[in-house]
């Protein structure tokens, strides 16, 4: 649930990610793959050309946009923004929960083998 979730907001953003794995696939499910592989560690960084593309002066940089507060420098701050924290919740809180979970199994599991 979490994957489509970040999935569909990441796809609001109009963040993009590099398609070479998948040619062909539409936008939408390779998101979802592509948010999924985030999500099991294979990171990827977030692509923000759309919003570059709609700037008027072409001398002016990313960080120069973020510093003076126009709408794509906050959107590619917001991007950005939200894929730490999708990277947070989904890298680090879960993969450990599910590194814990199965150390406790584990654990159960030896605990009631019969030696041989």
């Amino acid at each position: 649930m979490l994957i489509y979730t970040f999935s569909l907001i990441t796809f609001a953003l109009d963040a993009d990610f590099k398609n070479e794995d998948f040619p062909g696939l539409p936008r939408v499910f390779y998101t979802i793959i592509r948010i999924f592989r985030n999500s099991i560690g294979d990171i990827e960084v977030p692509l923000y050309d759309n919003w570059l593309n709609d700037s008027t002066d072409p001398e002016t940089n990313e960080v120069t946009k973020i510093i003076t507060g126009s709408a794509e420098g906050i959107s590619i701050f917001v991007i950005y923004l939200y894929w730490i924290f999708n990277i947070f919740i989904m890298v680090i809180i879960l993969l450990n929960f599910l590194i814990a979970e199965v150390g406790g199994t584990f654990e159960a599991v030896k605990e009631e083998a019969e030696p041989l």
